[in-house]
């Protein structure tokens, strides 16, 4: 098999002839302008870029890998999606309606004295899909109100030493927040937590 020859040789101009240049040079503008368009149609909010949901419900914002802030959620049925591994919350969440949040990282944060994600709503179910949280301090990683549903899925919590309402604190029944498939690795144990497959 032949060598295949450089990216640049298909457009180099001293192959090509006068109208032949001008053409090459319109349709390297024109794939620019569709790779463009295809990376503003994914919607990706990148490190540094404040979280926002636009629509009045079920917004999906997808996280690049990076350092992003904190964010207040508002609006039913969000998403927020890690896209690539290292998609990471520096600051404090905080959750007033149901969503879903999934392959993140969310922690440490530089003053490290507060919960990581505070959950508002009584009536809110909130799914952690793939989230890890790290911290260390002296409170919960993750608080919630009474009639607050929590779910964690294939989740690790790492660090901190929770006191004693545990990693997770819910004021709530044990049935509200549900650990399963997940790894607890604060060295503190749950209250008020069920736990399902997980260690």
């Amino acid at each position: 098999m032949g060598s295949k020859p450089p990216r640049e040789a298909v457009y180099d101009r001293a192959n090509l002839l006068p109208g032949q240049q001008a053409l090459a040079e319109r349709q390297q503008e024109d794939v620019r302008e569709d790779v463009r368009a295809l990376v503003a149609s994914l919607d990706v909010t990148g490190p540094g870029v404040a979280v926002t949901e636009p629509l009045l419900s079920r917004n999906v914002v997808s996280l690049c890998a990076g350092d992003h802030g904190g964010w207040r959620q508002t609006k039913p049925g969000t998403l927020v999606c890690g896209i690539v591994p290292g998609a990471r919350l520096t600051r404090r969440v905080t959750i007033s309606e149901d969503c879903i949040l999934r392959n993140l990282q969310i922690g440490p944060f530089d003053d490290d004295g507060g919960v990581l994600v505070d959950v508002t709503s009584a009536t809110a179910t909130v799914r952690f899909v793939g989230v890890d949280f790290f911290k260390d301090g002296d409170v919960a990683h993750v608080q919630c109100v009474v009639g607050t549903q929590l779910i964690f899925n294939d989740c690790t919590l790492a660090g901190g030493n929770a006191g004693a309402s545990g990693p997770i604190s819910n004021p709530g029944a044990a049935g509200n927040v549900q650990f399963v498939a997940s790894y607890n690795n604060t060295g503190n144990a749950f209250v008020n937590v069920t736990t399902v497959a997980s260690f």
